[in-house]
């Protein structure tokens, strides 16, 4: 584990331990990570198949509400960061967030899938109801993410930290993956929305739950570390540092390539099932040998990131990534070890993807501080959050509107070039994202070394100061 820095009441410095946060808080303010994967990744894993398929929406409707909705919650993050950046109360700065935002988040989720199947307005009423659960899900996602600057200021065990926020993230994928059991087995009991629904519920319970649990775990950090209340200026004076940072914009800029072409490959799964392998009952086979894939392949990347440094190891997820994407497309359409191997490579892949972008964050925070002499950790953390989400978005409409160009019909029996189609939206796209992605990460040049030059200048600054 590393040792922290210790903290500066009034210049805005990180939460300070003499050993080290201990594994119980790191598991515990992981613990988010699963409460957050809950409520976004049933919404990316189904939403789209469940506004087409129950709904009765065109797919490139389905693909156009979830793209504004995510612009939407794109635009919320930076006016949380601002917001937080200026927030000091006695639950700390991120508590207020977290503690208020989750049970809304959990209650609007429930309500996407509880829209009425077959109504002539569904579009509209989803696109309300995705709206609200994007201001929602920000109050606690952004918060959430920024945390992690002020519990930690080791760069090494930030790694930690991250990967094992990606171990419970996975956590929280298996739990949807088990659930997809109940939502696509025929003989299941109930309507197919009727199970959508049903799983939706219990979603929304445990996600609230694990993020209080996570707030609770650092609560003491959070409402200890010092940090000075930003001025307005000051924050546009962080941010101008930020975008002329060049290793904050390769991290944004990767992040949105990420977000918008990787989950392309579960997006298509439900689709591939039906349609391609003609099983639906697939789906969570699929979904659940991805995640053990994501799972098994922590400690690997964990071990990467703390040993050689993140961009390389972030290159080298992606470097297996366009390997797997390209295996999956190469594979016959069929079940069995065809199926399922390259779905495991894809998920071993994202477990490096996932996690170690988000344990690049907090060291480019460091980083521009030590440059411009303000600290927005929340804004910063919100510029990379958006420009994810906003690949999200553009992946969502992208995968609707090529969905819709080959000739998808829901329902109905698919020409061989439109279930070609469904297989190269879902892994020739992705290869092409992560080759991006790789480019980007040869120039990026932040080291363990380097942050640790940084936060030794800034202990030197702190201990001058009192």
């Amino acid at each position: 584990m590393g040792v922290n820095i210790p903290a500066d009441v009034k210049g805005g410095r990180a939460a300070s331990s003499a050993h080290g946060l201990s594994m119980a808080k790191i598991a515990g303010y992981s613990a988010g990570n699963l409460g957050k994967n809950i409520l976004a990744n049933t919404l990316v894993y189904f939403l789209i198949f469940y506004a087409t398929d129950l709904l009765g929406l065109a797919a490139e409707k389905a693909g156009l509400i979830v793209l504004i909705a995510t612009i939407w919650g794109a635009i919320l993050d930076p006016l949380v960061g601002l917001l937080a950046d200026r927030t000091r109360s006695r639950l700390g700065k991120y508590g207020p967030f977290m503690l208020c935002g989750a049970p809304l988040a959990s209650v609007s989720l429930v309500l996407i899938f509880a829209l009425p199947v077959g109504s002539p307005h569904a579009g509209v009423m989803l696109l309300a109801l995705l709206l609200a659960f994007k201001l929602f899900y920000a109050l606690v996602d952004l918060p959430h993410n920024a945390l992690m600057a002020r519990i930690s200021s080791d760069s090494r065990e930030r790694s930690t930290i991250a990967t094992t926020r990606f171990l419970f993230s996975s956590l929280g994928s298996l739990a949807i993956a088990l659930g997809a059991f109940g939502m696509f087995c025929e003989g299941a009991s109930g309507t197919q929305a009727d199970r959508f629904l049903g799983f939706a519920a219990v979603a929304g319970f445990v996600s609230l739950a694990a993020l209080w649990v996570s707030w609770l775990s650092v609560a003491r950090e959070d409402r200890t570390a010092g940090y000075r209340l930003q001025k307005f200026s000051g924050q546009i004076h962080g941010l101008r540092a930020l975008f002329r940072d060049r290793e904050a914009l390769i991290l944004i800029f990767a992040g949105f390539l990420s977000g918008a072409a990787i989950p392309l490959f579960v997006r298509g799964l439900p689709y591939f099932c039906k349609y391609n392998l003609g099983d639906d009952g697939l789906v969570p086979v699929g979904i659940i040998t991805l995640v053990l894939g994501q799972i098994v392949s922590v400690p690997l990347w964990r071990r990467f990131a703390v040993q050689i440094e993140k961009s390389k190891t972030l290159l080298l997820s992606h470097a297996l990534g366009v390997i797997a994407h390209t295996a999956f497309y190469v594979s016959p359409s069929q079940a069995g070890l065809a199926y399922v191997i390259p779905i495991f490579l894809v998920g071993v892949a994202a477990g490096g993807i996932w996690s170690i972008i988000w344990a690049m964050a907090p060291d480019v925070v460091d980083k521009a501080e030590g440059e411009c002499g303000v600290r927005s950790e929340a804004v910063i953390f919100s510029f990379a959050s958006v420009a994810m989400k906003l690949g999200i978005a553009v992946g969502a409409w992208l995968f609707g509107f090529l969905l819709q160009a080959v000739g998808f019909q829901a329902g109905e029996m698919l020409e061989v070039q439109t279930l070609s189609g469904i297989k190269v939206i879902m892994a020739v796209l992705p290869a092409l994202g992560s080759l991006g992605v790789i480019v980007c990460l040869l120039f990026y040049r932040l080291t363990h070394d380097h942050h640790g030059r940084i936060m030794r200048d800034r202990n030197k600054l702190t201990i001058a100061r009192d």
